[in-house]
C-alpha cells in the first residue's frame, strides 16, 4: 500500500479530537444541570429560614425535605454520571492513541531519536488529567457567573462582593499560570532526561556493572534528576503559595459576604434566609476556581503531554493508506541516494544508484563508516532518503505503509534485538505463528534441530531481548524471521557476525535457495566464502559507489585487500569499528 499524500495530523488524533469534542459538548449540558441542582441547599436554607420557621407548618418542612433529598440524588447521580464517561474517555482516548504512539515511537527510533517510553508517559498524563477531579472543576468554573448573577438579583451588593471575588481569584489563576509553566516545562524535561539517562544504564547494565561505570552514571544521572526536583519544586511552592492565597481569599470572602448580609438585614434589605444562602452560593462560586488553581499543574502538564504526542505523531509515516500496490516481483532501482544523519556535515551516502533484478544476490563491501548499514536501512524504508529514490518494482519503498512492506521483505539489522515471546512468535514477527512457515522458516537456516533440543522447542520462553540465548543462536533466530514466509527482497547485515562454522554453512545454503528462488538479496559480508554465492557486488567509499557489477572482477580483490587491513591495522589508527557501526 502506498500513500498518495502526506496528512497534516495523524488521523487518529484527528478521531480523537472529533470524538473528545463531542463528548464535552454534552459534558458540559450535563454540568449544567449539575451546578442548577445545587442551588437545592441554598434553596431549602431559604425556605425554612424565611417560611417554614415563620409560619410553623411540619407538612412544609417534610415535603421540603423530600423534595430536596431528591434533587441532592440527581445531582450525585449526575455527577456520577459525569465521572464515569470521563474515565470512558479516558479509556477510550488510551486505546485509540496507544497503538499510534508505539507506532510512531518505533518510526522515530529507526530514525536516530530515541524517545523510549516517553509518548506512553505523555500518554498516560493525558489520561490521568482527565480521570482527575481538576477537569470537572474547569467544567464548573464558567457557571460562577450564573451564581454571580443570582447573587446580584438577590442584592446588588452581594453581587459586587462575588464578582470581586471571582476577579481576584482568576488574576492568581492568571498568576499561576505565569509562574509555574516555564518551571513545570524545564523540569519536566529535566525529569524526561533523567529516565532516559536511568533506561540505557539498565540497558547497558552489564557493561556498567563489568567496567566500573555504575558510580560515574549514577553522578549523571543524579545531576538531571535534581535539575528536575529543583524546577518542580520551585514551581510546586509558588504554586503552593498563590493555592493558599485563593483559600484564604475564598474563606475571608464567605465571611464577608455574611457581614454584608447581616448588615443589609439590620437594614431590611434583606432576610436572614437570603444571608445564609448567599453565603453557601459565594463558596460555591469560588470552589471550582479555586480547585482549578491547586491542580493547574496537572494542566499544564497535559497540555504539554498533548503537544508532544502530537508532535510525536506527526512523524509517523505510516499514515492510512489509499491504493493497494500487488506483490513486488523484486526490481529494485537505487537512484542517486543521498543521506544525511542528523547534525553530520557531510553525507553518509553520496549519489549512490545501481540495479537488480530478481535472483540477484549482491554483496555490499567497504571500510568502516562507508555507509553500508545506512543503505541497509534506506533499501527496507526504515528512513527517509535526504535525497534520491529507492523503489521497488517502481514504486518507492519508503512510502509503503510498513506493515504491508514487510510482508515483502526480510531484513536482519547489525544487531540482531528479538522481543519477549516464544522462539516460534519471534521468527513470526510477533503474529500468530503460521507452523508450517515456521518450519520452513528454521529449516532453511539450519535451526530446527537446535530448537527441538530447547526445553520447550518452538514454545520456549526466550526472555527479555532473547537474553536467555547466545548471540550466534539469536542471529539465526533473527534470520529465520527475516526470511519467513519467503519474502522477496531480502536485506541481510553482516549475517555472519556471530555464526559458528554449523550456522555459516547454513548461510550458504539461505543463500543458494534465495536465488534459486528469484529473490532480490542484498548482504554485508566480508566472509569470502559466502561472498563466493553473490551476482553482483557493490563497493562504497566514503559513503559513495567505488564499483558495482561483477564479483568475480570486483569481489575477490576487494575482499582480499580487506582481509589484510583487518589482520594488519595500522597502530596509529586503531580499529573504530565498533563505535562507526553503532553511529550508522
Amino acid at each position: 500500500m502506498k500513500r498518495l499524500k502526506k496528512q497534516e495530523e495523524n488521523s487518529a488524533l484527528t478521531l480523537v479530537r472529533k470524538r473528545v469534542r463531542k463528548e464535552f459538548v454534552w459534558l458540559f449540558f450535563l454540568s449544567a444541570f449539575i451546578n442548577l441542582l445545587f442551588f437545592t441547599q441554598p434553596l431549602y436554607l431559604f425556605q425554612v429560614l424565611d417560611r417554614v420557621i415563620g409560619s410553623g407548618s411540619l407538612s412544609t418542612l417534610l415535603y421540603l425535605t423530600i423534595l430536596a433529598g431528591f434533587a441532592f440524588f440527581v445531582f450525585a447521580a449526575l455527577s456520577e454520571v459525569r465521572g464515569r464517561v470521563l474515565n470512558r474517555l479516558s479509556h477510550w482516548i488510551g486505546e485509540a492513541l496507544g497503538p499510534e504512539v508505539l507506532s510512531a515511537s518505533t518510526t522515530t527510533a529507526a530514525l536516530g531519536h530515541s524517545v523510549g517510553m516517553q509518548g506512553f508517559q505523555d500518554l498516560g498524563n493525558l489520561r490521568r488529567f482527565l480521570q482527575s477531579n481538576v477537569i470537572s472543576a474547569m467544567m464548573d468554573a464558567p457557571f460562577t457567573i450564573l451564581i454571580i448573577g443570582v447573587l446580584y438579583i438577590m442584592h446588588p451588593w452581594l453581587g459586587i462582593v462575588a464578582a470581586s471575588g471571582a476577579v481576584a481569584i482568576l488574576i492568581l489563576a492568571l498568576l499561576n499560570e505565569r509562574v509555574a509553566k516555564h518551571a513545570l516545562m524545564e523540569g519536566s524535561g529535566y525529569e524526561r532526561a533523567a529516565a532516559e539517562r536511568a533506561e540505557q544504564q539498565i540497558h547497558n547494565a552489564d557493561v556498567a556493572r563489568a567496567m566500573g561505570m555504575q558510580p560515574a552514571l549514577a553522578a549523571r544521572w543524579r545531576i538531571l534528576n535534581r535539575a528536575a526536583a529543583d524546577k518542580l519544586s520551585g514551581a510546586g511552592d509558588a504554586g503552593n503559595v498563590i493555592l493558599n492565597i485563593s483559600r484564604f481569599l475564598r474563606m475571608f470572602l464567605q465571611i464577608f459576604i455574611l457581614a454584608v448580609g447581616a448588615y443589609l438585614l439590620l437594614g431590611g434589605e434583606l432576610t436572614a434566609g437570603a444571608m445564609i444562602a448567599a453565603s453557601i452560593l459565594m463558596g460555591r462560586a469560588l470552589a471550582p476556581v479555586e480547585q482549578a488553581i491547586g491542580g493547574w499543574r496537572f494542566f499544564i502538564s497535559a497540555r504539554s503531554s498533548l503537544r508532544t504526542i502530537r508532535k510525536l505523531l506527526s512523524l509517523n509515516h505510516n499514515a492510512p493508506p489509499l491504493v493497494q500496490l500487488s506483490a513486488p516481483k523484486g526490481t529494485l532501482s537505487v537512484e542517486e541516494l543521498t543521506y544525511f544523519h542528523d547534525g553530520a556535515k557531510a553525507p553518509s551516502l553520496l549519489s549512490v544508484s545501481f540495479s537488480l533484478e530478481p535472483g540477484d544476490v549482491c554483496a555490499i563491501l567497504g571500510q568502516s563508516s562507508s555507509g553500508k548499514t545506512t543503505l541497509c536501512r534506506l533499501l527496507v524504508g526504515v528512513v527517509a532518503p535526504g535525497r534520491g529514490h529507492v523503489r521497488l518494482d517502481g514504486a518507492e519503498v519508503y512510502d509503503w505503509q510498513s506493515a504491508d512492506l514487510g510482508r515483502h521483505v526480510g531484513y536482519l539489522p547489525q544487531e540482531v534485538e528479538l522481543f519477549d515471546g516464544t522462539v516460534a512468535e519471534n521468527i513470526a514477527r510477533m503474529a500468530q505463528p503460521d507452523s508450517e512457515a515456521v518450519l520452513a522458516a528454521a529449516e532453511l537456516t539450519g535451526l530446527h534441530d537446535l530448537i527441538l533440543r530447547l526445553p520447550d522447542g518452538y514454545d520456549y520462553e526466550i526472555g527479555e531481548m532473547g537474553r536467555r540465548l547466545s548471540a550466534g543462536v539469536r542471529q539465526r533466530i533473527g534470520l529465520a524471521r527475516a526470511l519467513y514466509k519467503d519474502p522477496q527482497l531480502v536485506v541481510l547485515d553482516e549475517p555472519n557476525a556471530n555464526l559458528d562454522a554449523e550456522g555459516l554453512r547454513a548461510l550458504t545454503v539461505v543463500l543458494q535457495t534465495l536465488k534459486e528462488r528469484n529473490r532480490t538479496t542484498l548482504i554485508v559480508s566480508h566472509t569470502t566464502g559466502i561472498m563466493a554465492s553473490c551476482t553482483k557486488a557493490l563497493v562504497l567509499e566514503d559513503g559513495a559507489v567505488r564499483h558495482f557489477g561483477d564479483p568475480n572482477s570486483i569481489l575477490r580483490p576487494v575482499a582480499v585487500a580487506e582481509t589484510k587491513r583487518l589482520t594488519n591495522p595500522p597502530q596509529e589508527n586503531p580499529p573504530t569499528e565498533p563505535l562507526q557501526a553503532q553511529a550508522q
